[in-house]
């Protein structure tokens, strides 16, 4: 299946969309050439997600009667950018979390973190290789009572995103290895408010929760293809998530301290902003434009969580969370985030 609509089909624009535009009947053995550049901005997302998943774990965790601290974690996360008809991509991150808080009144806790991540996917068929190294910076708060909790983040990050690929046009012996630079930014924020009920020693939280996360893609121009070169100018792209799920906790004392085991399960939909499409064109015909499409995120996912939160002395904690996605009838995502806490 093709992806490209060239458009002003003058002689020259004409021989470049047939030369790249790849043959829908090889069966998916070569892709769009301009596919690679729209899932890395996918890549970017779905960064972003996993990092707003490793947050809330640790706002599941601390609670203001806690008082204030500050803590710190790795994460370590894989997965696949994947779209029925388009180049799947294999991922795999890491991460680092600095975080400090303090109590603020007899209910409120008020945070900020500063995180940085590095992911790299390898897609298939390309072959191609995206990456997205991002820092940021993020403020969470979260107010408590016996039978209510709610929670809220909002920050941003700065992303270097980098595209490399090899392609051989369907005309001609040519082959071409390109690659391209850009800086990303990128804005998220989530609110989340859920009830509180026990249940012997488990306290269960059903909750209900949005999230926006705003990506402004930066311009960026292939170099290694001369006037074959796919080139684009910047975009945004605003997508709003709606979730519900459930959450639930229990404390278990043993000769190690005492252990707080957590686990959630969540359904989320995107209500808008799903397409990541942008109009690109080739270096050497910048007025023959084409539409470029590729792996977006999922409309439709679920999450499912697990961790334990150990105070084995009076001031220090250790945590450890393992998160996973389910989305398009796979496991689309796995992350694991481990740290201490230094309470105040």
């Amino acid at each position: 299946m093709v992806f490209m609509e060239c458009s002003h089909r003058r002689e020259l624009a004409a021989a470049m969309c047939v030369a790249l535009a790849f043959t829908a009947g090889a069966a998916r053995a070569q892709t769009s050439p301009a596919e690679i550049h729209v899932s890395s901005q996918a890549l970017v997302l779905d960064q972003a997600e996993r990092t707003q998943h490793t947050i809330s774990d640790r706002l599941t965790a601390i609670t203001p009667a806690d008082g204030g601290g500050v803590w710190a974690g790795l994460t370590d996360g894989s997965g696949d950018l994947e779209k029925r008809g388009y180049d799947k991509g294999s991922y795999n991150a890491h991460g680092l979390m600095i975080g400090a808080d303090m109590q603020v009144g007899e209910n409120g806790l008020v945070g900020i973190v500063v995180q940085a991540d590095s992911s790299s996917a390898d897609f298939d068929h390309l072959p191609g290789r995206a990456k997205a190294k991002s820092t940021g910076a993020t403020v969470y708060g979260k107010l408590e009572g016996e039978t209510w909790y709610a929670t809220a983040t909002a920050g941003g990050a700065s992303i270097d995103a980098d595209t490399s690929a090899t392609r051989v046009p369907d005309v001609g012996t040519l082959t071409l290895h390109t690659n391209s630079s850009r800086t990303d930014t990128l804005g998220s924020a989530r609110i989340e408010s859920g009830l509180r009920g026990y249940a012997g020693h488990t306290i269960w939280m059903p909750f209900i929760a949005l999230n926006y996360d705003r990506l402004k893609r930066d311009a960026f121009r292939e170099e290694g293809a001369g006037d074959l070169g796919i080139q684009a100018a910047s975009a945004s792209y605003g997508q709003l998530t709606a979730q519900v799920g459930v959450r639930m906790s229990r404390v278990w004392s043993w000769r190690g301290g005492d252990t707080t085991w957590h686990a959630y399960a969540l359904y989320q939909q995107i209500a808008t902003g799903n397409a990541l499409t942008f109009n690109a064109s080739f270096e050497g015909t910048p007025d023959a434009s084409f539409v470029a499409s590729g792996v977006n995120m999922p409309r439709r996912s679920a999450w499912v969580g697990v961790g334990m939160n150990t105070e084995f002395s009076d001031h220090w904690s250790w945590y450890l969370n393992v998160d996973a996605k389910a989305a398009r009838g796979d496991v689309q995502a796995a992350v694991a985030s481990a740290g201490m806490r230094r309470m105040f």
